[in-house]
């Protein structure tokens, strides 16, 4: 029988039911995996800085290999520290620009 064929009680323990299976999924994936997204993305940060101990950075890579959204945040991350350190984000000031401060400053001082 069809879901839309069912009264609003049999549909909503299909629903029910469906949403039971999928959270054991997780938890079982979370129970073998040792690390869920929400606390892969906290760590992203510390594992691209290597200031996690082998057995998180172990952790983090596993779930990396099995997890495409964390590892597309981690490609991301990956993709704009590599951008900022090609990247210099220093700009010289204009020549001038130091002589007018100084004298600014040399006038409300006054």
């Amino acid at each position: 029988m069809a879901l839309a064929d069912r009264n609003d009680e049999d549909a909503h323990g299909v629903v029910q039911e469906s949403y039971l299976r999928a959270l054991k999924f997780s938890i079982v994936f979370m129970a073998k995996t040792g690390v869920n997204c929400q606390r892969a993305r906290e760590l992203i940060d510390p594992f691209l800085d290597g200031e996690l101990d082998l057995h998180q950075a172990g952790e983090i890579r596993r779930h990396l290999g099995e997890c495409e959204a964390c590892n597309i945040a981690h490609r991301n991350l990956l993709t704009l520290s590599s951008s900022l350190k090609e990247n210099p984000l220093y700009h010289h000031a204009p020549a001038g620009l130091q002589k007018r401060i100084q004298l600014s400053l040399h006038e409300e001082s006054r």
